[in-house]
This record gives structure tokens, C-alpha cells and sequence, in this order.
């Protein structure tokens, strides 16, 4: 027999575009208790994925999203408009929030709440106001049982990045570049984005952007060697360590980026995969072609050389997923290996030059690099 829970006799209203564990998160402090009590109440508890971060909450089933929406006295197409993308970081990943949302939700009177847009792997800035998110440690929701003492953290943390301007520099050179990748896994602008950046329809820009973001962070331990973004770091002279640029593709198949425990490295990620994929397109242009500056030429030269063998392997064969028409314009080299091959004997070639142009590297940021 189906147990039907008894609905709780008063619920917080949940606000704009708030994710599932935030809106949870604020029940229970509500109601004095913690996230998993309040979820054991309704006889839903609370999966032990979530034990570390019960933020990242999201229903296992249809089913467990109906308990809640009774529970909760709330239809089951709000409940599912609360919960986070698939594409949403891991619970022991940075998290960011946009420190003038919660400054504007704190003037004007508003619970101090969590977006569900911040929760995306590829969200690294406010759609709003198009300021960089700040990078805020997991553990907090650990630390706190409910909403709690939450919301004190994060406005300490407003507070002192609205004070100092000069943090997160680093994820300051990304602003002008990290949003068209972000936009592409939109619905908002996601179709005009896909068409008038990338050349293609949407579905299939997502799974172009996801196939080389794999390919750009995969490394395999047997051949000891850099993932490429690693190495493209390395060249544009940014203090990230290999670890934090390594991921072993999984057969689940999630999305790597989600795995990527740093805010910033998430956003150098995508920055970096915005600009070869425009780089790319641009190159299969005959009128662009003409008019390709030099660091447009780095994005679409230097790819194959960064990529370690397994990450070509990999590349390949999600290509063979991709429009045929977008594959032979842009990257026609995926239909001869022997050319990718040819590409990444060059490597040491390829290291002499870049050292001996160390001058004009070092002046070089990610956002001046971009191909638009």
C-alpha cells in the first residue's frame, strides 16, 4: 500500500528560480530541524549521495518527487522546476554564487536563497549581471544541518568580495569568454547562440561542446602524461596544477566538467572550449578565412598537438555523432587520423616556438586570446 504523506502545516514559499535543496534547506530551519529529518518526516530520506551536501537534492524518481510536491503542498511541475539539471556539479565540487544577487535579495527585504542556475557545471556567470560567480566551499553544507547559518556565510562572503574587488582575478579574464558556452545550455538564447556562434542547431552544439570538453579535460594514467587543457594552461602562463585539470571518463558518461572541483578551473574549461569550437567555425569559413589573426590561427593549429593520444581516440569517436556537414567544414582532420597523428608529432616543434615568443604570452589573457 502507497503511503500518502500528510502535508506540513506551513510551507515557505519557494522564490525565483531557487533550487530543491535551498527551498528544503529553509523548510527545515523554519521548522527547527535538519534537511534529513525533515525529508525522514514526509518518509522520503534523504539519499545518501546528499549526506555531504544536501543542497545538490534532487528527487531519485517520479515518485519521490510527488511525496514532496504533497508534503510540501506544491504541484509536481514546481517541485520539478526546483531541481537541478543534470549537468549539475558533484557534491564535493566548488560552488559560486553571484555575490550582487544576494546583495540586492539582502537591501530589499528578501530571504537570502540559492539559484538552481548556479548548481550547472557550465554556469561560472550571473546571467544578470554578468559579473563573474565567487567561488564558495562545499563543506558548508555539511557544517550546517539546515538553512541556518547559511545564509550568515554567504553574506559574509558578499560582503568581503564586494570590499575586495581585487579577488578571483584569475576567473576576471574569463567574463568576456565563459558566457557563450553558458548561454548554449540555455533555453533562453541557447538556439541563438548554437546558430550564430557555433553554426549549428542546438542539440547538436551541446553535444559538440560536451564531446570536447571530455576530450580537453580526459587523461589516461598509462600514457603519464597532461590533460590538454592542462597544457593550454601551461601556455597561457596559469598557475593550475594537473590534478585539477585530469578527469578519467567514466562509462556513466557524465559530463567531465561537472567533476572539476574548482570554480575557476570549470571557467577557464569552457572559455577554452568556446574559443576553439568559434575558432573552428570561423576557420570553415571562405570569408573568414582571410581575416584570421594569429591567436584565432593558435586555437585551430595548436588542438591536436595539446591533446594526448587517448583524448584523440576519444574525439574521433564522438565525432561520429556529429553533423556530417558540420564535421567536413570545421574539422576535417577527424576524417584522416594520419593527419591528427602528423599534428601531434609536432608537439616539441610546437613547445620551441611558444618559449621563444615567452614575451608575448606572458602579456596575453584568455578574454584578449578569443577569436571574436
Amino acid at each position: 500500500m502507497e503511503f500518502t504523506p500528510k502535508p506540513l502545516p506551513v510551507v515557505v514559499m519557494p522564490l525565483e528560480d531557487e533550487c530543491l535543496g535551498s527551498w528544503i534547506g529553509r523548510l527545515g530551519a523554519y521548522y527547527g530541524i535538519s534537511v534529513s529529518t525533515l525529508l525522514k518526516t514526509i518518509h522520503l530520506p534523504l539519499p545518501c549521495n546528499y549526506l555531504k551536501n544536501w543542497l545538490l537534492l534532487r528527487p531519485i524518481n517520479l515518485s519521490d518527487a510527488l511525496t514532496i510536491a504533497k508534503a510540501c503542498r506544491h504541484s509536481k511541475e514546481s517541485i520539478a522546476s526546483m531541481v537541478p539539471s543534470t549537468g549539475h556539479i558533484l557534491h564535493y565540487c566548488e560552488l559560486g554564487i553571484c555575490v550582487h544577487c544576494l546583495a540586492e535579495d539582502h537591501a530589499n527585504g528578501r530571504p537570502i536563497y540559492w539559484r538552481r542556475k548556479w548548481l550547472d557545471a557550465v554556469s561560472v556567470v550571473c546571467d544578470q549581471h554578468e559579473s563573474c560567480l565567487i567561488p564558495i566551499e562545499s563543506n558548508i553544507f555539511r557544517c550546517y544541518n539546515n538553512w541556518t547559518g547559511i545564509e550568515t556565510q554567504l553574506l559574509k562572503a558578499t560582503e568581503r568580495v564586494l570590499r575586495d574587488q581585487e579577488t578571483n582575478k584569475i576567473l576576471d579574464s574569463f567574463d568576456k569568454t565563459s558566457p557563450f558556452l553558458q548561454w548554449l545550455f540555455c533555453d533562453e538564447l541557447a538556439q541563438q547562440i548554437a546558430g550564430s556562434r557555433y553554426r549549428l542547431d542546438v542539440v547538436s552544439a551541446r553535444q559538440v561542446a560536451s564531446d570536447l570538453l571530455d576530450a580537453l579535460l580526459y587523461v589516461n594514467p598509462a600514457e603519464q602524461r597532461s590533460s590538454a587543457l592542462h597544457e593550454y594552461a601551461w601556455y597561457l602562463k596559469i598557475p593550475f596544477d594537473n590534478q585539477q585539470l585530469s578527469i578519467h571518463i567514466r562509462s556513466n558518461h557524465v559530463m567531465s566538467l561537472s567533476r572539476v572541483q574548482s570554480l575557476e578551473v570549470r571557467a577557464f574549461a569552457i572559455a577554452v572550449t568556446d574559443a576553439i569550437m568559434f575558432s573552428r567555425v570561423r576557420w570553415g569559413s571562405p570569408q573568414a578565412t582571410e581575416n584570421l589573426t594569429e591567436t584565432s590561427s593558435f586555437w585551430t593549429s595548436s588542438l591536436w598537438a595539446f591533446l594526448p593520444k587517448c583524448s584523440v581516440e576519444l574525439l574521433s569517436l564522438r565525432a561520429q555523432n556529429w553533423p556530417s556537414h558540420y564535421t567536413q567544414t570545421c574539422w576535417p582532420e577527424l576524417r584522416g587520423m594520419e593527419k591528427i597523428a602528423m599534428s601531434q608529432s609536432s608537439k616539441k616543434t610546437l613547445r620551441s616556438m611558444i618559449i621563444q615568443e615567452n614575451a608575448l604570452v606572458i602579456k596575453s589573457k584568455l578574454a584578449d586570446i578569443r577569436s571574436n
